[in-house]
């Protein structure tokens, strides 16, 4: 039955292969092991965190070549999301966090099947009996993961269990219950090998025997390179018409990942922040630490502390995002303890500059904050220039000109709702960093 296993799962990863082209590159470099059924909860079929799929013989031959196939997809769309990393980040429980993860991977199993079946596909059969889906647990469709844990773990506290619901007859990894691999949630099954390690023996703890050798695996940094060239061929397979829309999307974020503003907001004004900190000088007004006992006074030493003038774009048609960009800044500015923090309305000229009081929230200035026709956010650099402050960070949709030198300043212009055909029309100066702020939605 080994054997006939073997040739099996073989047939169905070429299945997989020649339905979904584009997903050649995952399926293929996954390392195929077979596996005792002894060591399972129950014979299943599942993938490690280092991309090697495991087998049991018995699960194979319950089941057609066609099902195997969509349940090979099933795990890859696991690795793909990186269910791992979500996984912690949640600090989610087992076995919940992969039924949930099953119900949002097998709604996109089921898309895939169905643009197979609709260019008259030989993979038409679906995901076994007894998979895991939304319905199970009258859930709606469409929604991610986490969203789904959250309900399962108001329905199933702790004391409670969910995996007997929908399990059905099967078993199988595909049906929730946590018999999967460690590709969903990165905990160690038992029949499963540890890191990878160019021919390292085994410990006679682990699983899978010992004395054997480590089978070969992808580790995290090969992991991504796989994924970028599986986002190449489904970008360039979408002209065909036969990708999903939720796998192209996937494609699109990882070949154009989107930037969280507020994390790169944060740390280049904590990088400005402590490069102007970072000029300290000599003063009398205090002592050194080592001063002791010595006749001879040495001189302290004294830093900065920086001020931030904020320019704010009263043009700006994204009021709501100036605001919460504005906002981002205040938190960054006291944190670090920084100095004066002033705002400074700017139109076609920069208006009276307003000092933020410790404790005032800025976003409740921002609707006392009004301007008339025209823009020149050059203006308002020039203005904060001549106030000496150390870094000045303009709000602004970046439609507008920039009549102004470079100041003895660090500046960064927070372009609200930019693209790039605005940048490319409305120039940055080089001498500024550019941080695009967008919607979260």
């Amino acid at each position: 039955m080994t054997t006939e296993a073997h040739t099996k799962i073989a047939a169905a990863r070429l299945l997989a292969v020649s339905t979904w082209k584009y997903l050649g590159t995952p399926i293929w470099a996954m390392n195929v092991i077979e596996c005792d059924s002894s060591r399972m909860a129950m014979p299943t079929m599942g993938v490690d965190k280092y991309w090697r799929l495991y087998y049991s013989p018995e699960y194979v031959m319950e089941h057609s070549v066609g099902k195997l196939s969509c349940v090979i997809l099933h795990e890859v769309y696991h690795l793909i999301h990186r269910h791992i990393m979500r996984s912690e980040i949640m600090n989610a429980r087992r076995p919940l966090d992969n039924i949930a993860m099953d119900m949002e991977v097998n709604q996109n199993v089921d898309a895939m099947v169905g643009v197979a079946r609709s260019v008259d596909s030989n993979a038409k059969e679906g995901l076994p009996e007894g998979s895991l889906y939304p319905s199970t647990y009258n859930l709606p469709n469409g929604k991610l993961w986490e969203w789904y844990y959250r309900k399962l773990e108001e329905d199933y506290p702790e004391s409670e269990d969910a995996e007997g619901k929908g399990e059905g007859e099967s078993g199988d990894g595909v049906g929730g219950a946590g018999y999967g691999g460690s590709c969903a949630d990165g905990e160690k099954r038992p029949w499963e090998y540890g890191e990878p390690a160019n021919g390292a023996k085994k410990d006679k703890d682990e699983g899978g025997g010992s004395g054997e050798e480590v089978p070969d695996g992808v580790k995290a940094g090969r992991a991504e390179t796989l994924m970028r060239q599986m986002a190449q061929d489904i970008k360039a397979a979408q002209e065909r018409g036969d990708v999903p829309s939720n796998l192209a999307a996937w494609a699109g974020e990882v070949l154009e990942p989107k930037v969280d503003w507020r994390r790169e907001l944060r740390a280049t004004v904590r990088r400005a922040v402590n490069f102007t900190a970072g000029f300290g000088d000599f003063t009398y007004r205090r002592l050194s630490r080592r001063q002791g006992n010595s006749q001879f006074i040495r001189p302290g030493t004294h830093a900065p502390c920086p001020s931030i003038a904020i320019g704010w774009d009263t043009s700006g048609s994204m009021h709501h995002l100036m605001a919460a960009a504005a906002g981002e800044i205040q938190g960054i500015a006291s944190q670090a303890g920084v100095g004066d923090l002033w705002v400074i309305p700017c139109d076609a000229e920069a208006g009276t500059p307003i000092k933020i009081k410790p404790r005032q929230r800025i976003e409740g200035i921002s609707d006392d904050i009004t301007g008339g026709g025209g823009t020149d956010m050059g203006k308002c650099v020039t203005a904060a220039a001549k106030m000496k402050c150390d870094i000045i960070i303009i709000i602004t949709d970046c439609i507008t000109p920039w009549g102004c030198d470079e100041p003895p300043a660090n500046v960064i212009i927070a372009a609200v709702g930019a693209t790039e055909d605005t940048l490319k029309q409305w120039p940055a100066p080089d001498w500024a960093k550019v941080i695009i702020v967008e919607d979260d939605e």
